[in-house]
């Protein structure tokens, strides 16, 4: 299934209050643990990125260590951007995706499953879900050029990593790098012409 049809059907996984998170998730690859846990104050609109300060981990948040990998700055999409700017207004609370009390989201309440189904389907579509999210962005990503390497410092992440799960979309990508680095050439070559005209 292509990203965009993948993403879409994630969505329709997720209950109604939560449809922008969908949006946001696939839009910046935050893991599950880390979106759940994003304030406010994390978000830099001016510098275009949001910062990745904490986790969930044995239910209980913590702080991340500065390292390059752990903690880590985001860039935001102009999709990651409409998905914050389509929340709610709350006072009560920071967190960008709480629960209706305010509290920390729990996964769980993320999937509203049809009346009748069992516990362990609506497991199965939110792990569908949240899985997909940050492989369409991954996708998405790789698709416009980003290299592994940066793929992997944005999604803290290793290149092994992403080399393995998505290979198959980085073969191929000599063209495009070999464009990019063309492009570069010939901007460089222009600005020294024009150095030398104006001497």
């Amino acid at each position: 299934m292509p990203p965009v049809q993948r993403g879409q059907a994630c969505r329709r996984e997720l209950s109604a209050a939560y449809r922008t998170l969908s949006a946001f998730a696939a839009a910046t690859g935050l893991r599950p643990e880390e979106w759940m846990t994003l304030e406010r104050p994390d978000v830099q609109r001016r510098g275009g990125v949001v910062h990745v300060c904490r986790t969930v981990s044995s239910s209980e948040v913590v702080e991340l260590t500065k390292t390059e990998r752990s903690r880590r700055q985001v860039p935001l999409s102009p999709r990651a951007i409409a998905a914050i700017d389509g929340l709610p207004p709350r006072l009560d609370t920071p967190l960008l995706w709480p629960t209706p009390a305010g509290g920390l989201l729990n996964i769980r309440q993320l999937a509203s499953p049809p009346a009748g189904t069992r516990d362990r389907s609506q497991r199965r579509a939110q792990a569908r879900a949240h899985l997909c999210l940050r492989s369409t962005f991954a996708s998405n990503r790789l698709a416009a050029g980003l290299g592994a390497f940066e793929l992997a410092k944005v999604m803290g992440t290793s290149i092994e990593l992403i080399e393995r799960q998505y290979g198959t979309l980085l073969h191929g990508a000599g063209a495009g790098i070999a464009e990019r680095l063309g492009n570069f050439e010939a901007e460089q070559d222009q600005a020294t012409n024009d150095a030398a005209g104006n001497a």
